[in-house]
């Protein structure tokens, strides 16, 4: 019940799967795969899904839950998975994608490990291992929508658009129901036609997502980004008003804010930014 919950990426359904996982470990506190479960909620939380607690509050308690269940099973791949989500803010990545390879050795068909193994390619520029490793992701849990959203965006920041597309088409004939504001699917879209050029579908999607959910700032910043690029410079900076209301700790606001302020061409503010966002990680 609790994967069941947190599967549907609300703040109400989080909440709902830190308790259930909770009433797990209270009736077998040596649990192992409950502490994951509890791990992956809370590295959920620490990379922007948090509304209500600071993200490396969040991450402490992320890395800790994974640590719990590892000391119960060395070998639960998912909790290595957990463990690597939960220490990506102290950015060292040969670390991150060592328990990513661990989990991925040891559970070989863990869509999730093989999805996060897809982002630190993509962040090493490994484009084409990026996308072998989204591929395996989505073929691990093709009923997953987390994990097939965030595959369309690896594949789509990795320069397959068309791939990327045809993934959203089979999760929209599986999962959206017409009309329907799923945040997560939206904002993706909205990426894609951010990265084709085309700003004002782009802003049409990102203006839906960001009216149903803002629980991740990114959409926001990417919306704000577009409205630049569409030479609209005053809907941009109404972005950045919006960004600026959230809390401070809020995760990625800071990287929010230097995309917009790069899409209106101010780069020197927007790299301050940056370091603003890396130093408080």
């Amino acid at each position: 019940r609790g994967r069941q919950r947190f599967q549907n990426m609300t703040a109400d359904g989080f909440q709902a799967a830190i308790a259930f996982y909770q009433q797990a470990l209270a009736l077998d506190p040596r649990y192992a795969r409950a502490h994951a479960g509890l791990a992956e909620v809370f590295g959920y939380l620490a990379l922007g899904y948090s509304t209500e607690r600071p993200a490396l509050e969040m991450a402490r308690l992320a890395e800790q839950s994974a640590r719990d269940a590892l000391r119960c099973d060395p070998g639960l791949g998912e909790a290595h998975c957990a463990l690597a989500v939960s220490i990506a803010h102290q950015y060292d990545l040969g670390q991150v994608e060592t328990h990513l390879r661990r989990a991925i050795e040891l559970q070989p068909s863990t869509a999730a490990a093989c999805s996060s193994y897809a982002y630190t390619r993509l962040c090493r520029g490994m484009l084409d291992e990026a996308i072998v490793q989204a591929d395996r992701a989505v073929e691990g849990d093709p009923a997953g929508m987390m994990i097939q959203v965030d595959c369309a965006a690896i594949l789509a920041y990795a320069g397959g658009l068309a791939r990327a597309r045809e993934v959203m088409d089979r999760l929209r004939l599986s999962f959206v129901p017409p009309g329907a504001a799923v945040p997560g699917w939206m904002y993706v879209l909205g990426l894609i036609h951010q990265l084709e050029g085309r700003f004002d579908e782009a802003i049409d999607v990102l203006e839906r997502t960001t009216a149903a959910d803002i629980l991740h700032t990114l959409p926001l910043g990417i919306l704000g980004y577009c409205y630049a690029m569409a030479g609209k410079p005053a809907n941009a900076n109404e972005s950045l008003d919006h960004l600026a209301k959230l809390p401070a700790e809020r995760h990625a606001v800071q990287f929010s804010r230097a995309v917009v302020l790069a899409g209106l061409n101010q780069g020197g503010r927007a790299l301050d930014a940056l370091e603003r966002g890396y130093a408080e990680k």
